[in-house]
């Protein structure tokens, strides 16, 4: 079935994206229609509905841009991980607020695009000499396909056309102290941080900076942000029962 699913050639060219992100995956799927429809086999969501997020970032005064296809993942902590990497933006002699955003949007099944892990799997049966093989990476080099095709599988991308949908949005300043909010959003969705009082300690407690402002009201801020961290990334019952096919790498 993989086989006819993708070409050897259609199955390089899905780590060739994993690794550079140029955003190919949409095409590969045009062209390969069948591969759309095992990424949407693949997926099963509440009511049809799957929750996905997505990190992005909007000028200090703008709005979010209206999306169409995108990259998105089922696995809120792969955006959440990414918002401290956008960089800050040069706007004539001082710095402009790139301010991070963490997206979740509920998608219907049928705007799913192409499940990676789905097509990875593909990948992986279409090429059965796939041990020890290497694909070009992004600086020119050379890069194992085991790594990509891990890669791939764990940070459960979905490519999606998100045109029309409204997300749920935290919003974060790229600041000194928008960074360390940002820090606390993995613990707090993960329920390793619960109250704003922990928030503080964990950010303040044997650091080598002392916080001068209200702690109060610093405290009150952080309950509201990891009020805020629990409600965008809970699961409200649309979590999807995937299986890629296909062998897993070792």
């Amino acid at each position: 079935m993989a086989r006819r699913v993708l070409s050897r050639a259609a199955a390089i060219r899905v780590f060739e994206e994993i690794e550079t992100g140029r955003g190919g995956i949409a095409e590969l799927v045009r062209e390969r229609p069948a591969a759309g429809t095992l990424s949407r086999e693949a997926l099963s969501g509440a009511g049809g509905v799957l929750t996905v997020f997505r990190a992005v970032a909007v000028l200090d005064g703008g709005a979010l841009r209206r999306e169409a296809v995108a990259s998105t993942s089922l696995d809120w902590r792969v955006p959440a991980d990414m918002l401290p990497d956008f960089p800050l933006v040069m706007g004539g002699d001082a710095f402009v607020d790139n301010r991070p955003h963490l997206l979740r949007y509920e998608l219907p099944l049928d705007r799913v695009l192409a499940h990676v892990p789905t097509l990875v799997g593909l990948a992986l049966e279409a090429l059965p000499d796939w041990r020890g093989r290497k694909v070009a990476d992004r600086w020119g080099g050379r890069v194992p396909l085991s790594g990509l095709a891990k890669l791939g599988m764990r940070e459960q991308e979905v490519v999606a056309d998100l045109s029309g949908l409204a997300p749920e949005v935290l919003a974060f300043d790229n600041t000194v102290e928008g960074r360390l909010d940002m820090s606390l959003v993995r613990p707090l969705g993960e329920g390793r941080l619960r109250t704003g009082e922990e928030c503080f300690d964990h950010l303040w407690r044997g650091s080598s900076f002392v916080f001068c402002g209200d702690r109060g009201a610093e405290v009150a801020r952080l309950d509201r942000l990891a009020a805020a961290v629990r409600a965008l990334v809970a699961d409200r019952g649309s979590a999807p029962d995937a299986g890629p096919p296909g062998p897993a790498p070792r």
